[in-house]
């Protein structure tokens, strides 16, 4: 039988680590490089170690540290070792102190009384090739609802190459196996496209545009991904729980089968379960996750986007406790998990395409590689596809909107596409801002938040940030964003006043999610806010701003400058 190598996240003096757990080791080792990074005091040895493959190993330090793992805290002596394959290798002793036991069967294998909790997560197919039924979750079945003024949809079927025919048959015989389709005899048909995948496979898609006329949007929600990240803000270990064929497990109500139905060149199908390119799918799927967990996401630390749940947690303990109950409530729905896509207990993770780490917020790596291969703008077009990709970014750019000014005149209706130099400028700031991967922190909510705004004639802008008293002179602003607007024609006009008290309450309203119910600093260098406050019966926009200001416990402070 072959050894199955276990690791997992411990705490190691308060740091969450990732170690081998080597029931055939009799010391604790650590990799230099995890000692030098986190300043660990070291201390002299004399001992010769004997590796796996018979060499002999010279070791002159180690270190004294506190291991935390399965609610046990050990004291341990780990001898420094370069070249290991993890941070840390545990060894027998330890484990044994840390709650884990041999078991009799296996002498190769671990037991503890907190079992590893990806071990319970999902069964996957005995043989993946032979594909077996997907159960659906216990849920009130989903509805599948037209306007009553639509018609029946009614679609030739599309025609196929031999290659493309071969796969469709395989997979619609696959879906029948699962229980995801069913022959259908309804009076609906919708096409289907089968569109070619990046690794030269194909997905099968059934083309429900005809149909989405007639459906009305369901508004429920999705979460904000800078909001999932700004309250995993602190969280040291993270777990994230992938859905298996997600949508597939959703049943739907037998009387909205007959509306999914589609047609291949060899039948006529209709699906049991919620369908994908049906324009309602994502929010039903949304609501039904919300209503599952419940009562779960009240924790500011747990958040789901359809099919994806990210568990984040103060200690490994926090987040194996927390993971653990979110998996018992995702099994009482009789949902399955894919334990292959779904990761536990880690320092980071990627969720929504960006990295969580629990201190800083990322950019999209996938979105920086694509600015960096963009081409010049040689048209309108391929120049709002660039505006609008960098737009992602504007949050972590200082002084964005100013910087794309060039870019957003060629936009300008009536305005003929010359390429100028000021617009080359601004190209190349924009690639090389982005090319940067900048970064932001998040925030610490036991800090408080002060807004540095200021305005030109063009545009405002401003930076949230946080001062950490406990960092060297020099780190301890934190950034936690950064916003910038162009103004309109209207606001061009504004007095330089009114174009300053812009500035702080377009910035307000941009970060409110952070300052409400909080006291926080503005910084200006001008009486903006002081003038607007100070209205005894103002009207129209500064009536507006002031109503809008008493809800913020907001102190003033004006620079000069």
């Amino acid at each position: 039988m072959a050894i199955s190598l276990i690791t997992e996240v411990l705490l190691l003096d308060g740091f969450p680590t990732t170690a081998l757990l080597d029931t055939g080791s009799s010391v604790d080792l650590i990799r230099p490089d995890v000692v030098q990074s986190r300043g660990m005091p070291t201390k002299k040895e004399l001992r010769v170690l004997r590796g796996f493959n018979g060499s002999l190993e010279d070791v002159s330090r180690s270190v004294e540290a506190n291991v935390m793992m399965n609610g046990y805290d050990v004291k341990i002596t780990a001898l420094i070792v370069p070249n290991l394959p993890y941070e840390m290798i545990i060894g027998l002793s330890t484990l044994q102190k840390l709650g884990y036991e041999l078991t009799r069967k296996h002498r190769n294998e671990l037991q503890t009384s907190l079992p590893p909790v990806s071990s319970s997560m999902a069964k996957e197919d005995p043989d993946p090739s032979l594909p077996s039924s997907l159960p659906p979750a216990k849920i009130t079945p989903i509805e599948f609802e037209l306007s009553p003024a639509s018609p029946q949809v009614k679609s030739k079927p599309y025609r196929l190459s031999r290659d493309k025919h071969i796969w469709a048959q395989d997979k619609i015989n696959e879906m029948l196996t699962r229980g995801i389709i069913r022959p259908s005899e309804s009076k609906y048909a919708s096409p289907c496209v089968i569109v070619p995948k990046a690794d030269g496979s194909f997905r099968l898609c059934q083309d429900y545009r005809a149909i989405n006329k007639f459906t009305d949007l369901d508004p429920f929600p999705f979460p904000c991904i800078d909001d999932v990240i700004s309250n995993l803000g602190g969280c040291k270990v993270f777990s994230k729980i992938d859905l298996k064929d997600g949508f597939h497990q959703m049943p739907l109500s037998e009387k909205s089968k007959r509306f999914t139905a589609f047609v291949l060149p060899f039948g006529h199908y209709e699906f049991n379960r919620l369908p994908f390119g049906w324009k309602n799918s994502p929010s039903k799927f949304q609501r039904i996750m919300v209503t599952v967990l419940g009562d779960l996401l009240d924790d500011p630390c747990i958040w789901v986007y359809i099919d994806d749940i990210v568990v984040g947690g103060r200690t490994l303990e926090d987040c194996e406790l927390k993971t653990r109950t979110v998996v018992e409530r995702l099994k009482r729905f009789n949902l399955t998990i894919n334990e292959k896509k779904s990761v536990f207990h880690q320092t980071q993770v990627k969720f929504l395409g960006r990295t969580i780490d629990g201190n800083t917020k990322t950019t999209n790596q996938e979105s920086v590689e694509k600015v960096k291969q963009m081409r010049r703008p040689s048209d309108l077009h391929s120049l709002r596809v660039f505006t609008g990709l960098t737009g992602h970014f504007r949050a972590f750019i200082k002084d964005y909107a100013k910087i794309v000014r060039p870019l957003d005149q060629l936009k300008s209706k009536g305005q003929e596409f010359i390429w100028s130099d000021e617009a080359e400028a601004a190209f190349q700031a924009l690639k090389t801002a982005i090319s940067s991967n900048p970064v932001l922190q998040l925030p610490d909510w036991k800090l408080e938040f002060e807004l540095c705004t200021d305005a030109s004639n063009y545009g405002c802008g401003a930076i949230l940030y946080q001062r950490d008293p406990s960092k060297s002179k020099g780190q301890q602003l934190r950034v936690i964003g950064y916003y910038s607007h162009t103004f309109t024609k209207a606001e061009c006009n504004f007095s330089v006043t009114d174009k300053e008290g812009l500035a702080v309450i377009n910035a307000i309203k941009y970060f409110r999610t952070y300052l409400e119910g909080r006291r926080f600093t503005v910084h200006t260098d001008h009486q903006a806010l002081s003038y607007i406050l100070g209205i005894k019966e103002p009207k129209g926009r500064l009536g507006r701003w002031q109503v809008m200001l008493m809800g913020f416990d907001v102190l003033i402070n004006h620079r000069s400058g």
